[in-house]
């Protein structure tokens, strides 16, 4: 299903037939002496542009003839946030030297890349931060890692075990300056880390030249940062490592980000997804004419910040019910031999019901990870988008609701879909449209709505195309 945005044509042209009145509708005799048709004439079909044909008008009984401007809809586009592990796990190797998390990268990069997707805003965000994530204090790390001694948690200047004046290029032998004996065996001691500021070797001597004979090269001292904590503050989250952008100009940056970004690290979910849908709300409340999403892509169980699956089920279902509502998406990556396989499925299964998407698409570590989770994506796509149609601007003219009607360009050929008025009168089987606002009430409509079997047909078809019609009476379900 194709996502297209045509200008709408300065002049909309009316039926001639003498007698008729802009914008009145035929009256019941009238309508029921002449049938909708199913299909448009085949000199219609096909269009890929704003166009404008003669038609003959089916509600009026003398076959009367109308000159009328077709235009490719343009359906309203929808946010996705995809949120994607990148704990030690997904760097396990599946296939053909690719690891789980190569594999899933290969899949975003051809979502993104696919021309269906153009017109979805797409951010960004790995979970968990990397170690050398940036601070100024502790409560910027959150609460340690129970499994991690409490002297190698929480924000502080990286160290290494040295001897004062150390070579340039020494290893990085991991310390704390809080270990009580000390991490360092004599003469070495627990040094601040730095680096050359114009050869980069490592160096402790901080703010003295570094032994390069270069000019200029000091040692420099390295920024704090947050190591052996499982960063469990959702704010470490509600910063996108890829801000939104509209496809397919924001491809490039994403997948640069997936390209350079490493694995390792626990699976801060809990944090994760919390940071993950505040940020959503946020893009929400700026942009309330688009629909958002959260995509969670992950390949295993919370195994920091706590047991924390019922709080995470508690975020994701708050979201969903918030208004507008956030719906999460869960693609889990987990196979059969994966000990864990039935604990993760269930836990997967919750938060995809509770978030408001039905059930969890599952796709196995194997070489064929990047086809099935691609198509899973597609899948996505589709469900999210909703049936919602935008008005074209009309440069200072102003529309005839009474003389609009919707068509659908598909494998089926083109098909007419009746105005149902509002969605109370939606038939159940042959779908229809219906306003955003009535205009009758004397609101200006901004969208037409597909009722859901019209909805379910075009979503169907994936290269279905919906087309406004203008100049013609519109035909309504009787």
């Amino acid at each position: 299903m194709r996502l297209t945005t045509i200008a709408l044509l300065a002049t909309l042209v009316a039926c001639h037939q003498a007698g008729l009145a802009t914008g009145q509708r035929p009256d019941a005799a009238a309508s029921s002496d002449a049938k909708p048709p199913t299909k448009v004439p085949a000199n219609q079909d096909a269009r890929s542009s704003s166009d404008s044909a003669s038609a003959v008008d089916p509600l009026d009984g003398d076959a009367a003839v109308c000159a009328e401007q077709v235009q490719a809809a343009n359906q309203i586009p929808v946010d996705l946030l995809f949120l994607v592990d990148v704990s030690g796990s997904m760097g396990e190797p599946v296939a053909n030297g690719k690891t789980k998390y190569g594999l899933v990268g290969d899949a975003l990069v051809g979502f993104f890349a696919d021309r269906h997707s153009a017109g979805l805003g797409v951010a960004l965000q790995f979970f968990p931060p990397p170690l050398t994530t940036a601070c100024t204090s502790d409560a910027d790390c959150g609460p340690p890692d129970t499994d991690m001694p409490p002297q190698f948690s929480g924000c502080f200047v990286p160290t290494i075990c040295a001897p004062p004046h150390a070579p340039l290029g020494l290893s990085d032998e991991l310390c704390s300056t809080k270990s009580v004996p000390s991490d360092c065996t004599a003469p070495a001691s627990c040094m601040p880390r730095g680096y050359c500021s114009v050869s980069g070797f490592a160096c402790t001597a901080i703010n003295e030249a570094c032994a390069t004979g270069k000019a200029g090269d000091v040692c420099t001292g390295l920024p704090m940062i947050c190591n052996g904590s499982s960063l469990c503050n959702p704010k470490m989250f509600h910063h996108l490592d890829v801000p939104f952008g509209d496809l397919p100009s924001a491809a490039s940056d994403l997948g640069g980000a997936l390209g350079t970004r490493g694995v390792g690290g626990g699976t801060p979910m809990g944090p994760a997804v919390q940071g993950a849908l505040a940020n959503l709300a946020d893009r929400s409340s700026l942009r309330p004419d688009r629909p958002a999403a959260l995509v969670l892509v992950t390949d295993g169980l919370p195994d920091a910040c706590g047991p924390a699956d019922e709080a995470i089920g508690s975020t994701v279902a708050q979201a969903a019910a918030a208004t507008p509502p956030l719906p999460t998406y869960v693609i889990g990556v987990v196979g059969g031999g994966d000990p864990d396989a039935g604990t993760a499925k269930a836990l997967f299964a919750h938060l995809a019901m509770v978030g408001g998407t039905g059930a969890p698409i599952l796709v196995t570590p194997t070489a064929s990870l990047s086809d099935d989770l691609l198509k899973a994506l597609q899948g996505i796509r589709n469900r999210s988008l909703p049936c919602q149609f935008e008005l074209p601007p009309t440069n200072g003219t102003s529309i005839d609701f009474d003389r609009v009607n919707v068509t659908i360009r598909g494998a089926a050929g083109t098909v007419s879909v009746l105005y149902a008025a509002k969605a109370e009168r939606c038939d159940p089987t042959n779908g229809g449209w219906y306003y955003d606002s009535d205009p009758a009430s004397g609101s200006v409509p901004r969208r037409i709505v597909a009722c859901p079997a019209t909805c379910d047909a075009v979503k169907s078809d994936p290269e279905a195309e919906v087309d406004l019609r203008f100049g013609c009476k519109t035909m309504e379900i009787p």
